[in-house]
């Protein structure tokens, strides 16, 4: 029994030698996943923090753009009524359009006021052309607004529009 004790005392250190390495490599394999799995969750909390800044930076930005510091100064063309310039189906068209000047520009009123029919002919020209698909959406009508601005801004020799407005706008 000696030799069965010495046997299984020599086999333990053994045995544990041969279990250490075992038992280092499952811990490494363990720590390396656990500092992989760290590090991919540290990576996706900086770029969402990054992603965040540019939209609420851009955001920001949109929205400073649409701040006035004061009002403009309006002068009321009044109401066009016609029919679209549909083919198959024209539909009636209604829309009043004011147009937004600087209040420091005292001119353009007196400009405005003078040139009032010949500002309602060319607009009556310009609405009389229109389909409705060049009428059917908000972005189609700010694209219309911008036309308006560009057509009086040609006709006016003493200041500029800045600003088109359409209070009423109705396609039936």
């Amino acid at each position: 029994m000696a030799k069965d004790d010495l046997k299984d005392s020599e086999d333990k250190p053994a045995a544990a030698a041969a279990g250490a390495p075992l038992f280092r490599s499952l811990l490494k394999g363990r720590l390396a996943r656990i500092v992989g799995y760290s590090l991919v969750a540290v990576l996706l909390v900086v770029v969402s923090i990054v992603v965040a800044r540019l939209v609420i930076g851009s955001v920001q930005k949109k929205g400073d753009s649409k701040v006035r510091s004061e009002p403009v100064a309006t002068f009321d063309l009044g109401e066009f009524k016609l029919n679209t310039a549909d083919k198959v189906e024209p539909l009636f068209l209604d829309v009043q359009v004011v147009l937004g000047y600087s209040k420091d520009e005292e001119k353009v009123v007196e400009e405005l006021s003078s040139r009032r029919i010949e500002l309602l002919d060319r607009l009556n020209a310009e609405f009389g052309k229109m389909t409705k698909d060049q009428l059917d959406t908000a972005e189609k009508q700010k694209m219309l607004k911008e036309k308006i601005k560009f057509v009086v801004n040609k006709i006016l020799v003493t200041g500029q529009i800045e600003e088109v407005f359409f209070p009423v706008f109705s396609l039936m």
